[in-house]
Formats: structure tokens, C-alpha cells, sequence
């Protein structure tokens, strides 16, 4: 509901091509094991985002599942995701952003959505 939408990241975020890596799937933690057995039947590859051998969390306590697309496209895929019980949200937000903010080593980049 808001006017704005910024992305804030560091510069191995960003890539040429959409659905050339993972795409990461923010999850409630109790329904990780069964959205994982979803995602398998939809012809992609979940994989858990771990941290010292255990789940990696968010601030909000919720689980990173990083998919790999097999060439499927991402805008479907994100789509049908985000329609599972227990998906939060996916890092799939093309018309969204307004405006991105990436961090690299040797400075800060602004960037504006032209269209």
C-alpha cells in the first residue's frame, strides 16, 4: 500500500538475468519440511538456507528456502509459491521496487525504475 518499495542489497544480489539462481522463499519454519515436498512435485529444487547446520532465520524467525528453477520461469513459479499456505514472501519483486540501493565494496549505488 505504499507509494515507494526499496530494495536494499549488496552486489551479489543483483544478476543479468532473472531464474539464474535460486530463487529465495521466506517460510514459516513449521510448514519448511512440507512446502520443500510441494516445491519438489512443481519440478524445481528447494534447498534449505543453513547456518551452522541449522535452518538460516530471518528477524522474524522464519526459514530461507532457495529454489532452483530448472529453467522454469520465475514470474510463474514466484506466482505459484506465493499462493502455498506458509510462504511469507519470495525475493521475486520485478514491478514492485521503485527504487534499489546496492552496496558494493567501493561505493553505494542508487538506482530509479525509469518505467
Amino acid at each position: 500500500a505504499s507509494k515507494r518499495f526499496l530494495v536494499i542489497a549488496d552486489h551479489t544480489k543483483l544478476v543479468a538475468r532473472l531464474g539464474g539462481v535460486p530463487l529465495p522463499v521466506e517460510a514459516v519454519r513449521f510448514a519448511a519440511e512440507v512446502l520443500i515436498s510441494r516445491m519438489t512435485s512443481m519440478n524445481v529444487d528447494p534447498r534449505p538456507r543453513l547456518s551452522e547446520g541449522d535452518w538460516w532465520q530471518t528477524d522474524e524467525g522464519h526459514v530461507i528456502i532457495d529454489v532452483g528453477l530448472n529453467g522454469q520461469d520465475c514470474g510463474e513459479v514466484a506466482d505459484e509459491l506465493r499462493r502455498m499456505a506458509g510462504v511469507v514472501e519470495t525475493g521475486y519483486f520485478p514491478t514492485e521496487a521503485t527504487e534499489a540501493i546496492i552496496a558494493f565494496p567501493d561505493r553505494i549505488e542508487r538506482r530509479t525504475r525509469t518505467r
